[in-house]
């Protein structure tokens, strides 16, 4: 299992326990006993996690006596830009369709392309729903940021992690916008009684928005600190860098809630905690030297070349800043050895009901 795997398990973890709870004693059940149950994943990306969570709410279906012999709908959704057919021939074969070697699934699947900030489904179509590590995604990038005139421009930053008070409350404005429409539409989709489940980074309050990240923060600065280095030699302009902004901003618990409760109110709280520092791993990270690490940072920094491509950074320069990143990476080997490599994140864990 590598490490992605690992933080998923322990991140998925914190959610399930409640999850399966609401959906044992709190979910209403269509009526008619032949009517499908469907179950979405929003920003549902790609690998085991999905599957796994689908897996789960599906077998948490299946121990009622009113679900059991029912169909299930899983839908999996997601921008247009995700790799779905990836996700879908990692798909297990349908019941009676395997050859014995795999456990077969008992549920049906399909994708759904389109942004979780608008609505992806019919009225009252949806029972169960969840997302995982999405809401800290905004919709849009504040125009205030790459304006120059403003205070809130963000120049030399990649982000609002450690940006100018400005800046970061631009970016969480934008986020509190984009939490009350993102409650909005799924208490369009989730039928009454239904359940939403979600967990998301996020902050105890809502002071100081620049102080974003988690204890790995130092995987942002040490990307700021690579363009930096390749702007100052010359390989990459100032522009290139006050230009591009990463479109994250983890929200408070009590940015959260307002969002939730923003009237008409729509949802019951079921489970509203915030989880300070809690590790994505069950067990230490570890590496055997410097050139362990700085290739593992490398391909974690594997998530960040479509948005430089995006950005009109060229492939032969995202090559030449992903190998100047991993050099980096490897220099700052001990010092980060010593701290024990911490990987803790804030988290906002949430169940709940559609009234």
């Amino acid at each position: 299992m590598d490490r992605r795997q690992t933080w998923s398990r322990v991140l998925g973890s914190m959610l399930e326990p409640s999850l399966k709870h609401a959906i044992l004693h709190q979910f209403s059940p269509p009526q008619s006993g032949t009517e499908p149950i469907h179950y979405a994943d929003f920003g549902c990306a790609v690998g085991a996690n999905t599957l796994g969570f689908a897996k789960f709410v599906v077998d948490a279906l299946k121990t009622r006596p009113d679900v059991i012999d029912r169909d299930i709908v899983c839908h999996f959704a997601d921008l247009p830009s995700n790799d779905f057919n990836t996700l879908f021939k990692q798909l297990p074969p349908f019941t009676g369709q395997g050859d014995g070697s795999v456990e077969e699934r008992t549920w049906f699947a399909d994708g759904v392309p389109g942004t979780q900030y608008g609505r992806m489904f019919p009225r009252s179509s949806l029972h169960v729903a969840i997302t995982t590590l999405t809401l800290h995604y905004l919709s849009e990038l504040p125009k205030s940021i790459l304006d120059k005139s403003s205070p809130a421009y963000n120049k030399g930053k990649i982000g609002c992690y450690g940006s100018s008070p400005a800046t970061a409350e631009a970016y969480a404005k934008v986020s509190r916008q984009g939490l009350r429409k993102f409650f909005e539409c799924r208490a369009e989709e989730i039928v009454s009684g239904g359940v939403l489940g979600f967990y998301c980074p996020g902050r105890r309050d809502r002071a100081h928005p620049e102080n974003q990240l988690f204890d790995d923060s130092y995987y942002v600065l040490d990307i700021e600190k690579t363009w930096k280095e390749l702007v100052n030699e010359g390989v990459l302009t100032d522009e290139s860098l006050d230009d591009f902004n990463l479109p994250l901003c983890h929200p408070s618990i009590d940015e959260l809630q307002e969002a939730i409760e923003h009237p008409p109110s729509a949802f019951r709280i079921e489970k509203l905690d915030f989880i300070e520092k809690s590790s994505l791993a069950d067990k230490p990270m570890e590496f055997d030297d410097a050139e362990a690490y700085g290739k593992f940072m490398a391909f974690m920094f594997g998530n960040m070349r479509p948005m430089l491509a995006s950005h009109g950074l060229a492939p032969e320069l995202t090559d030449k800043f992903e190998e100047r990143y991993r050099q980096n990476c490897e220099k700052s080997y001990a010092v980060k050895k010593a701290a024990g490599f911490p990987m803790n994140m804030s988290m906002c864990v949430a169940v709940l009901i559609r009234k």
